[in-house]
C-alpha cells in the first residue's frame, strides 16, 4: 500500500463499512448471551437433580459454554483486525490529505502512527515509517 488514491480512500469505505457490519453482527450475537446464560442455569439446576444421563447434560453444557466463550473471541479478533485495518487506512488518508499541514495536525499524525505502529504487519510497518518520515519533511 504505497500511495493513497482514489482506490485506496475506496478501500477505506470498504474497511468502514466492514465494521459496522461487524459491529451490528457482533452486538447481535452478544444480545443471545442472556439465552446462553439461561440455558447454562437450567443445566446445572437439572444437573443438581441427579438424573440419569447427567454426564451428558453435563457434557453439553461445558460444550455449550466452551463454544460461546470461543465464539465471543473470534468476535473481539475479528473486530480488532477490522478496527486495526481502517486505522492504518485513515493514517495513509492523514498523511496524505494536505500538503500544508499546521503543527497540531502533524503531531496529531504522528501520535496515530505511534499507535499504529505496536499493531501492523512489517509491510503496514514501512509504509507506515515512509509515510510519517515524508510527512515530517514537509
Amino acid at each position: 500500500m504505497a500511495e493513497v488514491g482514489p482506490a485506496a480512500l475506496s478501500d477505506l469505505q470498504v474497511k468502514m463499512k466492514l465494521l459496522q457490519k461487524h459491529q451490528a453482527f457482533e452486538a447481535e450475537i452478544l444480545a443471545h448471551g442472556q439465552i446462553i446464560s439461561s440455558v447454562l442455569r437450567a443445566g446445572d439446576e437439572l444437573l443438581a437433580l441427579r438424573p440419569p444421563g447427567s454426564k451428558e447434560v453435563k457434557r453439553s453444557a461445558a460444550a455449550l459454554q466452551r463454544h460461546w466463550e470461543e465464539l465471543k473471541e473470534a468476535l473481539a479478533t475479528r473486530g480488532k483486525a477490522l478496527e486495526d485495518n481502517r486505522d492504518f487506512l485513515e493514517f495513509l488518508q492523514k498523511v496524505q490529505e494536505d500538503v500544508t499541514v499546521d503543527d497540531a495536525h502533524i503531531t496529531a499524525i504522528n501520535r496515530l502512527a505511534s499507535r499504529l505502529e505496536k499493531r501492523q504487519s512489517a509491510e503496514e510497518l514501512a509504509t507506515i515509517h515512509r509515510r510519517r518520515q515524508q510527512l515530517n519533511d514537509r
